[in-house]
């Protein structure tokens, strides 16, 4: 996702087209799922993170709007990030997520989003805005989503962040809801991205 951000930048300090990479060491992805229902001030917030994710883009700097990017994340390497949760609870909540009722990893091993356009709102050689457009792909079922995004290039480096936000009924999960629910998580998640690349 970020890297789009980093080719839009130094193509147009480049001069060329130029494809880079997400350094998926120093990035974070994540998804917050929060609790609903009678008992969601007793529940804590859920926040998975992907272990295992890659992205590439390709850009024109004549036509930034153009930008191809993929990114790719190993629905198996999604592991529960929440502070202070018991070992045994969260390994229960990982292999819940990762299970038939949530993402069926087993199934559809891996998440993947593929872009369609981008937006530029704002841009100087500091810094870029805008909002990138394109299709998620969660338990082999695709929706168009929207992913606006901030970053700053720093000598080599470029740093983007980002929320969005989709329900998980639109790719086909049943938000959680147990215990006549009393215990149920909210249909909206949140995805947050925090990324690092060169």
């Amino acid at each position: 996702m970020s890297t789009v951000i980093l080719a839009l930048a130094l193509a147009s300090s480049l001069g060329a087209a130029t494809e880079r990479t997400v350094d998926s060491q120093q990035s974070t992805l994540e998804v917050v799922v929060t609790p609903a229902g009678p008992l969601k001030s007793r529940l804590h917030t859920h926040r998975f993170q992907p272990k295992v994710f890659r992205g590439a883009v390709a850009v024109d700097p004549a036509a930034p709007e153009a930008a191809s990017v993929r990114l790719e994340v190993d629905a198996t390497s999604l592991v529960e990030a929440a502070p202070g949760l018991d070992p045994k609870d969260q390994q229960k909540v990982e292999v819940q997520v990762r299970g038939p009722e949530v993402l069926d990893a087993k199934t559809y091993p891996t998440l993947s989003f593929a872009s369609k356009r981008f937006t530029v709102k704002s841009r100087s050689p500091q810094r870029l805005e805008g909002t990138l457009v394109g299709t998620l792909t969660l338990r082999g079922q695709s929706r168009e989503v929207s992913l606006p995004l901030s970053a700053e290039l720093r000598e080599n480096e470029l740093r983007a962040r980002g929320t969005a936000r989709f329900k998980q009924s639109d790719f086909g999960i049943r938000p959680l809801h147990k215990a006549l629910g009393a215990i149920q998580v909210k249909d909206e998640v949140e995805l947050r991205f925090d990324v690092v690349a060169r």
